[in-house]
């Protein structure tokens, strides 16, 4: 899968281990360096997640957002970066078998607390 980031900042942050430790630490860099690793060897968004069990679309003000598990409540969340959007045959439903590339948002924990 092809993946691009949301600014300059997050993408040599991600591309630069020592970078990624000082920023995120080494348990949490190394599971970013994971999921970049694997989204990178999959063909899709749907093999990805056959792969990588805790990547789950989000909801409500995080609608077409995607987030991968790392490590406590911390996710790596990204879009697919297509235009138009692919969709199944209804044209709603995002069709995830298609989503060929991704963009990378950021690495948070959005679940507050």
């Amino acid at each position: 899968m092809d993946i691009d980031f949301a600014d300059a900042r997050l993408r040599e942050t991600c591309n630069n281990q020592k970078r990624l430790v000082k920023t995120h630490g080494e348990r949490r860099a190394r599971k970013i360096r994971l999921r970049l690793d694997q989204l990178r060897a999959a063909a899709t968004l749907a093999e990805f997640q056959h792969v990588h069990r805790g990547c789950h679309p989000l909801h409500y003000d995080r609608e077409g957002e995607w987030a991968a598990d790392l490590d406590g409540g911390y996710r790596l969340i990204f879009e697919a970066n297509h235009s138009p959007l692919p969709t199944r045959a209804d044209g709603v439903t995002l069709d995830i078998e298609k989503i060929t590339a991704v963009k990378i948002l950021e690495v948070t924990d959005y679940h507050g607390g």
